[in-house]
């Protein structure tokens, strides 16, 4: 999947005029490539599945997209009024909180469909995995949600008996007591948040060492 937003980006001290609805910046959502598993956010497929040429996201067309996050079988978008969309298939969706027609941890959206669970929490920065999404907050929080199987959503990934646990919809993440988060970024099986300070915390797989300690978890 490739994706392609037109028009000006988002650079760090205007992300509180973008929150408030401005239009000065963003674009239009283009995507092309494999949809297969509708993380194109169109069902206008050819016979393999796919989208030979950049093509618009028609559902888009009235937002104005400041930022596009895609990984193997989902893709995430963020509109200039901090809303939230996310479309493909499996837990990485986080519309669990949404309408029972995508309300299944495994279900898919094959359009852009808004994440009811981050409404109003001023999203301004978006990242997804393989299995999981992770957005920052204007006022510095972490949400994620998605697979779990080595923790990378940044909350426990086993329950009392034991089994991984899927993070169906948004979950706040405690980054450090009284600290507030600057940036975050998600890879394949891993998660990175930047605080305020500088820090880097990472979570998830260490496998070749992604979360840069000498410890393999």
């Amino acid at each position: 999947v490739m994706m392609r937003c037109t028009g000006g980006g988002v650079r760090e001290r205007e992300r509180g005029r973008l929150l408030a609805g401005s239009s000065s910046f963003g674009g239009t959502l283009y995507t092309w490539g494999y949809g297969g598993s509708y993380q194109l956010g169109t069902n206008r497929l050819d016979a393999s599945g796919c989208v030979r040429a950049p093509r618009e996201v028609e559902e888009m067309e009235c937002h104005n997209i400041m930022q596009v996050a895609a990984s193997k079988f989902h893709s995430v978008a963020l509109t200039s009024d901090g809303t939230v969309f996310t479309f493909g298939h499996g837990p990485a969706l986080g519309l669990s909180g949404n309408a029972a027609s995508v309300g299944q941890q495994t279900a898919s959206a094959v359009l852009p469909t808004p994440v009811r669970g981050l409404a109003s929490k001023g999203v301004v920065q978006i990242g997804c995995g393989k299995y999981h999404t992770v957005v920052l907050t204007y006022s510095g929080e972490v949400f994620s949600w998605g697979g779990n199987k080595y923790g990378q959503t940044g909350h426990s990934w086993r329950n009392l008996k034991g089994v991984e646990e899927v993070v169906s919809q948004p979950r706040r993440v405690g980054v450090r007591e009284g600290a507030a988060a600057r940036w975050v970024s998600a890879s394949n099986t891993h998660t990175l948040v930047i605080t305020a300070d500088g820090v880097p915390l990472t979570c998830g797989s260490n496998k070749h060492g992604a979360l840069g300690r000498s410890v393999t978890a």
